[in-house]
């Protein structure tokens, strides 16, 4: 089974990557939070295409199932030591709409995930590498 990029993956990874630049080592505050929120809100929102002969454009629809998928996944894959970025950029995705109905399910999603993954790399590599 190989990747399909489809346009809701490229939604997520934009999603992912411009939460956690925004959120950053230190959380914006006051109108920057604003803009940040704006902007993940800008990235999810999907502008359907007008249907042929239609007199108006379709409403702008708010994707808050991939603003819950991307915060879900962050929370659910924070390293213990120090979950705090993920935890800041996650807040901003919650504000800017994420379903809350389906944050947690994500959040078990991004768990199992991050099992999984210390499990990926338990044998080391050998001792001797070159003939």
């Amino acid at each position: 089974m190989g990747y399909r990029q489809t346009p809701d993956r490229v939604i997520a990874s934009r999603l992912t990557g411009t939460a956690t630049r925004l959120a950053g080592w230190n959380p914006p505050t006051g109108a920057a939070r604003a803009r940040a929120v704006a902007e993940l809100r800008d990235i999810a929102t999907v502008h359907p295409p007008a249907r042929r002969g239609a007199v108006h454009q379709p409403a702008p629809v708010l994707r808050a199932d991939l603003l819950a998928e991307v915060a879900g996944l962050l929370l659910g894959t924070a390293p213990t030591d120090h979950p705090e970025a993920n935890r800041a950029a996650a807040e901003l995705l919650v504000e800017a709409g994420a379903s809350r109905g389906l944050l947690d399910h994500w959040i078990g999603v991004g768990r199992a995930r991050a099992a999984r993954a210390e499990y990926a790399l338990v044998d080391p590599a050998p001792e001797h590498r070159w003939p």
